[in-house]
């Protein structure tokens, strides 16, 4: 990752083109980022879009995840615009034939990149309602229809398309098809791009089909496969979708932290304002807890993809949910400033504040996820609590010692059936913690005990709450579904967090807030709050011992992460004021 960020340059040099001032000079006049995309293409950004089996880079989705996150620490509008070629080519990989996946790799490899059609002006997600239709007429697929709201579909030549073959519609009356502009040019038009609040830059646009021809070669796997495979694909994708928000945060942190180290307010330096000093240390933490669980879950799908259904859905929730929040917070701090585009130094929050809301809103908005999660909640439960000792595939898909296989995309499932690594492993990790800490001589062995209860308690309820669910509360998707699926992406987190915690805390270059007691105290007690919306305070002493390290981590220019740059990725070059 280093390679990658040594490529990109510094963010603080204008004439680098992934500086913050080239970033922002872009977005302001809403200029496509073709130089950003000629840069990344130079380095080979585009080989990790297509499987190593197919002469890529692409082994691991973590491995994957941390270069978009590098990406997007500079710019998410280039880090989406760019990575839509894998959302475009995954159907391909999981569902094409050997010589479509080869075509496909070859004209990727080349420096194409491909878009994915899903949605509709008037029925947006609802893909079971799309009208966009292929009729098979004299040997060939007619398309007519209209896709919209799409990234990158006027300037992309080639493109997957997802459409009815069915009249009648239903799980089996829809397909996926490969299109080439080049082929079809006669029936293709493109629809003129959308403005957006955020990703100014990106082609968010959209491609009406007049009776256009494409060949029964194009068609990706069998027929009526379409809404299997996209349901799969988007698991990947979606999960993906947590390093875009990461980026982001992390980008938006290290500014305030900046900014807050300078920047004196009556005397003094708002970095020591009490109440700035907690509202960027719990940022942090959500910051934490959130690249634990995003880390966690794309190594899953390497060990466990069959179960990518769970844990796609309480990534793409929980993940941009918890970034947003986050950033608003530390908006606090930076006052007006968070508010100004062009302020030296700062302009680039504003930009990071208004790019990441599109993150929960694409593949799957958090209306979405929350519902797909709650269907599969009362099996999820009839597994869970797990016997002793079923913890392991948690905690080895957590240990970064842990050699693992490439990514298998055949291995994906449209339901979980019940199994959730992650959750399995919840009861046993509290319990290593509760050990733990009454073994520890400091003042946060009570208080981790006490929140290792609480947590405990909540996953309790949570399990009756999804047994006393009745099946009309199902069927009409009640409001409760939508709660309990909340407490489960929170759940979710805080055991990825503890897995993390026990499989690699005594690791020589793990990151020390693995090893804190008071730092392990602050992330919980975030989890904690944001399942029972207490926002207590803890003692001042927790605050200060996060605040030292995340200056220390700043000052190295370590990255703001979980773990140090050798496991994941690093910060920027030039290293942030403390």
């Amino acid at each position: 990752m280093l390679a990658l960020e040594t490529h990109l340059g510094s963010p603080h040099d204008p004439r680098q083109r992934f500086s913050h001032a080239a970033r922002l000079a872009d977005d302001e006049a809403q200029r496509y980022p073709s130089d950003a995309f000629d840069s990344l293409n130079a380095w080979g950004m585009h080989h990790y879009y297509v499987p190593a089996s197919l002469g890529g880079k692409l082994h691991r989705l973590d491995r994957l995840g941390a270069l978009m996150r590098t990406v997007s620490r500079r710019d998410l509008t280039v880090s989406i615009s760019h990575a839509v070629t894998l959302l475009g080519a995954a159907g391909v990989w999981l569902a094409g034939d050997p010589a479509l996946q080869r075509s496909v790799a070859d004209r990727i490899l080349g420096g194409e990149r491909v878009s994915l059609g899903l949605t509709e002006r008037a029925h947006g997600g609802d893909l079971l309602a799309v009208e966009t239709q292929a009729e098979w007429r004299d040997g060939t697929y007619v398309l007519n229809g209209e896709k919209w709201l799409i990234n990158g579909m006027s300037r992309n030549m080639l493109g997957t398309v997802f459409v009815r073959t069915a009249p009648e519609g239903g799980p089996r009356g829809f397909s996926l098809f490969l299109y080439d502009k080049r082929a079809s040019a006669a029936g293709l038009t493109n629809l003129p791009p959308i403005s957006t609040l955020g990703v100014r830059g990106a082609d968010i646009s959209g491609l009406r089909f007049d009776n256009a021809a494409v060949p029964e070669t194009a068609r990706i796997g069998a027929p009526g496969s379409g809404l299997e495979t996209v349901l799969k694909i988007l698991q990947v994708t979606r999960t993906l979708c947590g390093s875009l928000s990461l980026g982001a945060a992390e980008t938006c942190l290290a500014v305030t932290l900046a900014f807050a180290a300078r920047r004196e307010v009556l005397g003094k330096t708002v970095l020591e304002i009490p109440h700035s000093r907690r509202l960027i240390t719990e940022a942090w933490a959500d910051l934490l807890i959130c690249d634990s669980l995003t880390e966690w879950a794309l190594r899953a799908f390497q060990t466990v993809p069959q179960q990518g259904s769970v844990h796609a859905a309480v990534v793409k929730y929980l993940v941009p949910h918890l970034c947003e929040r986050l950033i608003g917070q530390l908006a606090v701090v930076l006052g007006a400033r968070s508010y100004l585009r062009d302020e030296d130094g700062v302009g680039i929050f504003q930009k990071m504040m208004r790019d990441n809301l599109l993150i929960g809103l694409f593949d799957g908005s958090s209306v979405v996820n929350l519902h797909s999660l709650s269907l599969q909640l009362r099996s999820l439960m009839r597994s869970w609590p797990a016997a002793p000792g079923q913890d392991e595939a948690g905690l080895a898909i957590a240990d970064l010692r842990t050699a693992q296989p490439d990514f298998n995309w055949t291995g994906l499932a449209l339901s979980a059936s019940g199994e959730d690594a992650l959750m399995r492993a919840l009861y046993a990790s509290l319990d290593a913690l509760e050990t733990w800490a009454r073994q520890q001589d400091t003042h946060a062995s009570a208080d981790l005990c006490a929140v290792a209860r609480r947590l405990r308690h909540a996953a309790a309820r949570l399990s009756e709450q999804v047994t006393a669910l009745t099946q009309a509360q199902i069927n009409h998707s009640a409001p409760v579904l939508f709660d309990l699926a909340r407490h489960y992406c929170l759940l979710s987190a805080a055991s990825a967090l503890l897995l993390n915690w026990r499989a690699n805390r005594e690791h020589v270059q793990t990151a020390a807030c693995l090893r804190s007691a008071d730092m392990l105290l602050l992330l919980l007690s975030r989890l904690d709050d944001h399942l029972s919306g207490a926002g207590n305070a803890l003692p001042e002493r927790v605050y200060a011992a996060a605040l030292a390290a995340l200056q220390a981590r700043a000052r190295l220019g370590d990255g703001l992460g979980l773990m140090p740059a050798d496991f994941v990725t690093p910060m920027f070059p030039a290293p942030i004021a403390a």
